[in-house]
């Protein structure tokens, strides 16, 4: 259980992080972090859920289909949110909002990988 609130406050502080200093904008900030605040934990427990099934070399393909997954979705719920003008915020294409699902998530990806190496 720390494990994954640790995970989920890593990606909160990474991805909001980003987020507000590419926006400026509290109100994506908030939305970006409600939207990881159900895919993290979902993310999380399918992956501890499958890795027994996957074994030892399946998990990266595990990961990888997981986090792709992870991105098209926030991609999806990130336009539902951008694809009109917001206070602060123009609207973004479905390639933009894509984009910057990717960014966020290989920036926590990658705080992740790093703190682990640290550890």
């Amino acid at each position: 259980m720390q494990k994954y609130v640790i995970s989920a406050i890593l990606t909160l502080l990474v991805e909001g992080t980003v987020s507000g200093v590419l926006t400026r904008n509290k109100d994506w900030v908030i939305y970006v972090s409600l939207v990881n605040l159900v895919t993290n934990p979902a993310v999380n427990l399918l992956y501890n859920g499958l890795k027994p099934i996957m074994g030892h070399d399946g998990r990266m393909v595990l990961t990888a289909v997981l986090e792709v997954a992870v991105v098209i979705t926030e991609a999806i719920l990130f336009h539902k949110y951008r694809k009109k003008e917001r206070p602060g915020l123009k609207p973004l294409s479905k390639k933009a909002c894509l984009f910057c699902s990717l960014i966020l998530n290989a920036s926590s990806y990658f705080a992740g990988v790093l703190l682990q190496k640290a550890i």
